[in-house]
């Protein structure tokens, strides 16, 4: 061990009040936990021979805590505060060798995570959101401002913790607590003043890691946009990495050969979104290319989303790091150390590997599809269908229809025609089986177009009560047994014939009938003609003539 390594100076403080020195005497360890991608969490370890501090009220969940320390010599002067937050848990162990008061808690960010929250937000930036949430969990934030508006956004059944970091994702942030604030922001910047550590005098240990494995050179999110309906991509190929050091990404990636990662499974309709979550995606990607861990002389300043700079290990693995997470250790008699974690923006905590992911494959979700071909082999009134989203060439299987009512020579059946908007799920997730679960209106193709000018053919009901069927060539009606046809009021017009036969009896009844026709009128027969009423009467403004092979009258 160096020499500069030293017991450091720790100072405990619950709500407000330092402890006792006969408190402070019995403390064994100290332990704090500063995550990137998790709240803080800090664990204090008592010796309680007489159950003085069991029994006791000073560490009652719920009370405020602040854990400061000292750093190493030449390090920072006076105490730095490590940790503000407050008690969550009392977890005392009764062994052999005596009692161990232990107290475990979290900083206020925690207070994101304690209840799963259901609201929308609308015309918001995501940082907008990110201070509405905090404020109303009663935190403090220092949020930098983002430029895409969102339309809408929805917070559903989940913690704010999970709902920021699903926003902070798409546009390239983090989600950070220090000093009992929340920070809403980019990761750090290159400007910011990195710690030095040096192999062999204040960094015990470093095992740094450098993959090719699964690094690309560019990123392609596409999605569709129903307002124009049109298919969106966005393209990012410069990442902006959060670790340099002497080896370089793009020189490690291009052995590994590289190519375009296509993002499919996110909701993106605007170019500005499109291209924020292409950034983020490769950022996210590019970063994962060099991990670390490591153990120093502990230092309050090696916090989680803060730079370290790294010497004394070659020039290959020298340079500057992003820690994600580290571990503040202080023991009575051993001293203060660290261990640190450098593993860009990915999960690698236990937890996070034994969760499952809440993304999906493609073929799990039901995806947009405009229809390519309606002229099924298999006369089976299949459609192909292509997917902006993967594609805007390639078409997938035929399709089938989902409808009401489907069985041998019955149901009810409107066919898409080709560019027609539809919405399309797989069977088990297999895309050698999509199914057209219907067809959707947008911008380009709204309903009161197709309703009131009929220039594509359909039906549909109105508010009032109304139901119009309209269509650009015919409409057949066909009943093998009977048609009903029932209303207070029934209209019939056409621009050209109306025409209407039947292979027996044609009956027409009314409380009055009326034949009128701008030009001639003609009733024929290949049989006989009768009329009969209680009066008849019969008019002619001009010539009346009644021929015949033989005329009766009276």
């Amino acid at each position: 061990m160096s020499d500069a390594q030293h017991v450091a100076d720790l100072e405990v403080r619950v709500d407000g009040a330092a402890l006792d020195p006969e408190v402070a005497a019995a403390l064994i360890e100290a332990r704090v936990q500063d995550d990137l991608l998790l709240p803080d969490a800090f664990q204090l370890r008592f010796r309680d021979p007489r159950f003085e501090l069991c029994d006791g009220a000073q560490f009652d969940v719920g009370k405020q805590v602040e854990l400061r320390l000292q750093g190493p010599a030449g390090g920072s002067s006076g105490l730095t505060t490590l940790f503000k937050g407050s008690i969550a848990t009392l977890a005392p162990e009764f062994e052999t060798d005596g009692c161990i008061f232990v107290v475990r808690g979290f900083d206020v960010s925690h207070k994101l995570n304690l209840t799963r929250r259901s609201r929308t937000f609308q015309d918001m930036t995501a940082s907008d959101i990110a201070r509405k949430v905090v404020s109303e969990a009663g935190l403090q934030i220092d949020a930098t401002a983002t430029s895409q508006v969102s339309e809408f956004e929805q917070q559903s059944n989940e913690t704010d913790w999970n709902f920021l970091w699903r926003l902070a994702a798409r546009c390239g942030y983090t989600v950070t607590c220090s000093d009992g604030t929340i920070a809403f922001r980019p990761g750090a910047r290159a400007e910011e003043a990195a710690l030095r550590v040096e192999w062999g005098r204040n960094l015990q240990e470093f095992r740094p890691r450098a993959t090719a494995v699964q690094q690309v050179d560019e990123v392609e999110v596409s999605g569709w946009d129903p307002s124009v309906a049109r298919r969106v991509s966005g393209r990012a190929n410069t990442a902006k990495l959060d670790s340099q050091i002497g080896l370089e990404r793009d020189q490690v990636a291009s052995t590994g050969g590289g190519g375009t990662l296509l993002v499919a499974d996110q909701i993106v309709t605007t170019q500005g979104e499109a291209d924020d979550l292409a950034q983020a995606t490769l950022d996210h990607v590019a970063n994962a290319w060099l991990e670390a861990d490591g153990s120093a002389d502990g230092d309050p300043r090696m916090r989680a989303g803060a730079p370290v700079e790294i010497a004394g290990v070659g020039q290959k693995f020298g340079g500057r790091y992003l820690i994600t997470g580290a571990t503040h250790i202080v023991r009575a008699g051993t001293g203060y150390k660290t261990r640190f974690r450098i593993s860009g923006r990915a999960r690698r905590t236990l937890l996070d590997l034994l969760t499952p992911t809440t993304t999906h494959a493609y073929g799990e979700a039901l995806v947009i599809g405009q229809v390519t071909n309606v002229d099924d082999p298999d006369h089976q009134n299949r459609v192909r269908v292509k997917f902006p989203a993967l594609d805007d060439q390639h078409e997938g299987w035929w399709a089938r229809l989902a409808s009401p009512a489907a069985s041998g020579g019955r149901g009810l059946l409107m066919l898409p025609k080709v560019g027609d908007e539809v919405i399309v799920g797989f069977e088990h997730g297999d895309e050698r089986r999509p199914l057209v679960l219907g067809s959707l209106w947008n911008g380009a193709a709204p309903p009161g177009d197709l309703i009131q000018n009929g220039e594509q053919g359909g039906g549909g009901s109105g508010s009032d009560g109304s139901f119009n069927l309209v269509s650009d060539a015919a409409v057949t009606v066909k009943a093998s047994q009977q048609f009903d046809l029932q209303s207070s009021k029934v209209n019939g017009k056409a621009d050209g014939d109306i025409k209407l036969e039947s292979g027996s009896t044609f009956a027409v009844k009314g409380g009055k009938v009326t034949l009128n026709g701008d030009g001639s009128v003609t009733i024929e027969s290949n049989g006989s003609v009768k009329l009969s009423g209680s009066a008849i009467e019969v008019n002619a403004s001009g010539t009346l003539k009644l021929s015949g092979a033989s005329v009766t009258i009276g």
